[in-house]
Formats: C-alpha cells, sequence, structure tokens
C-alpha cells in the first residue's frame, strides 16, 4: 500500500511485520531499513511505482534484525548497484554465519506464521556495504539525513533525523507505538542506554515521528512520545526486578513476563521464537544492570 508522507517520503510497506519508507532526493533515494524476506517482491513493486525506472541507491539499516534487514538480498538483485548503509557492530554481526542462519530461521518462520513463502537468496548478499555513524550525513541532494546512535535495543541501532523537515524515523531502542499512549520498548543490550537514547533523541524536538512498525506519529503527540516510551521501560523494569528480588529464576520470569507483556497484536505479527528470545535478554539485561549489584 502507498501513501504518500509529504512530496519526497512514501510509505512503500510490502506487507506484514515493518512498516518501510522511501526518501526520495534530487541526487539519490534511501530506504528505510527493508522489511522481510517474504514481503520484498511486493516492497519492489512499491518502490518502482515511486522511482519509475529510477534507481534505489541506498537502504540505511536500523538495525540486523530478521524483520529489518531480512529484505536485503531482493533488494540488490533488483538493483545490483545498491549500497547498503549501516552501523559497523551490525557489520559485523551479518559477517557472522551464525547470524545469517538465525535470520533466514527467523525469517522463515514469519513467512510460515503469515501464510507466505520465503524466497530463497545468497547469504552473502545480506551485508552491510559500508558503516555510518553518529552525525553522519547522507546527502540525497535536497534532502539531508542525520544519522542518530541510539544504542539499547541493540548495539548497532540508528535512527534517522530530517533536520530541514523535523522528521525523526525513531528506532526500536525508543519503542514501538502499539496503540494511543502505549509504546512498548525492547532494551536487550542495555536498559542505561536504552534510556539515555531516549533522552538524546528527545533533545531533537522533532515536529514528527515515525515510529517502527508503526508509522507516523500525530503531530500533538510527538512531545508525549518520549514519556510513553519511558513508562514502558520502567514498567518492564518494575515488574522482572520484584519477580527477581520475589526469588523466582529467568525460566519462571520468562513465562511471567510472557503472559503480561505479549500483547494480542504481537502474537499476531511476531513468531514466538523471535518474542522469547527478545524477552530473555531484556530479563538478563535488568537482572544485570539492577539485581547483581
Amino acid at each position: 500500500m502507498l501513501e504518500l508522507m509529504n512530496n519526497h517520503i512514501t510509505r512503500v510497506t510490502g506487507g506484514d511485520g515493518g512498516e518501510i519508507y522511501l526518501i526520495a532526493g534530487r541526487e539519490g533515494a534511501a530506504l528505510i531499513d527493508s522489511g522481510m524476506a517474504f514481503c520484498a517482491e511486493n516492497l519492489i513493486q512499491n518502490i518502482k511505482h515511486v522511482l519509475g525506472e529510477g534507481n534505489l541507491d541506498f537502504v540505511l539499516l536500523s538495525h540486523t534484525h530478521y524483520d529489518h534487514s531480512g529484505g536485503i538480498p531482493l533488494l540488490r538483485k533488483e538493483w545490483p548497484e545498491l549500497v547498503v548503509l549501516g552501523e559497523s557492530h551490525g557489520k559485523r554481526i551479518l559477517e557472522k554465519q551464525s547470524a545469517v542462519t538465525a535470520i533466514k530461521a527467523l525469517s522463515a518462520q514469519a513467512a510460515d506464521m503469515f501464510g507466505k513463502t520465503m524466497p530463497e537468496f545468497d547469504d552473502k548478499d545480506l551485508r552491510i556495504d559500508e558503516c555510518i555513524k553518529d552525525g553522519d550525513i547522507i546527502d540525497l541532494g535536497n534532502i539531508q539525513i542525520e544519522v542518530i546512535a541510539t544504542p539499547g535495543h541493540t548495539k548497532c541501532s540508528l535512527a534517522f533525523f530530517l533536520r530541514n523537515e523535523s522528521i525523526l524515523f525513531a528506532s526500536e531502542t525508543t519503542g514501538i507505538m502499539a496503540e494511543y499512549g502505549e509504546v512498548t520498548t525492547g532494551f536487550l543490550t542495555s536498559y542505561k542506554d536504552s534510556l539515555e537514547s531516549i533522552k538524546k533523541c528527545r533533545k531533537l524536538q522533532a515536529k514528527y515521528i515515525v515510529s517502527p512498525h508503526y508509522g507516523p506519529i500525530l503531530e500533538e503527540d510527538a512531545k508525549l512520545y518520549w514519556d510513553w516510551a519511558v513508562r514502558s521501560m520502567e514498567a518492564s523494569k518494575s515488574f522482572i526486578m520484584k519477580l527477581y528480588k520475589d526469588g523466582y529464576d529467568e525460566a519462571d520470569i520468562l513465562k511471567r513476563y510472557t503472559k503480561k507483556f505479549r500483547s494480542e497484536l504481537q502474537q499476531k505479527q511476531q513468531p514466538y521464537e523471535a518474542f522469547e528470545l527478545n524477552a530473555t535478554k531484556t530479563i538478563e539485561v535488568i537482572i544485570k544492570e539492577f539485581c547483581q549489584i
């Protein structure tokens, strides 16, 4: 489904599991993430509808998880000169065969969950070509995209800020809008880093926020978004810490955490294996940072 956000930003999402936006400037076109592998065919058609015979120059990778990176190899088949830009830690992750194997396995589970076919691709095509870091600018001619490092969800998490338009493409570190007033956060590598990333993004004072897996936040709610994200983090931390202090082991905490925090929406959109992997890391982070002092 194509949806114009403004004159040069178009929603080109190819299917379930992720929100993908194309930014088309006078001197280049960039995609924010690539979505799941099974959505790539529709994604490519949507991009072509916007660009015509024009070239897709960049994928800006917010992080390496399967639902953000899975479409990269299929995009390369259509645009062989495509350059994937991502954080240096993410580049190292995708150079590990174990990581690529895990991405393909989770991608296949997601495809099966949605009744789709998992496309075949060459492992070597799932890679980051060039590294970008905090403060870098991707210049598309009339559009400049600033890279914002937001570690916490992963070590390689990045947000992207169009300063002139005051539009922030937020990363999963700062949360995912679920419904009005509810932002879910997944701090898989560091609670403290995630909190600092939220503070950093708040200081940008973006007029418009595009939340991962959700889309644009209403302008009047943009400032509240960060409060909702912090509230979500605090709720998860308090829940895990109480259970740990009450003597529950990590397996028991995971069961209770899943019952409380795995929403109906997540059950429809995310394979349990992916949720379990993320929740396990979230629990480990809280115990390490707050319970083992």
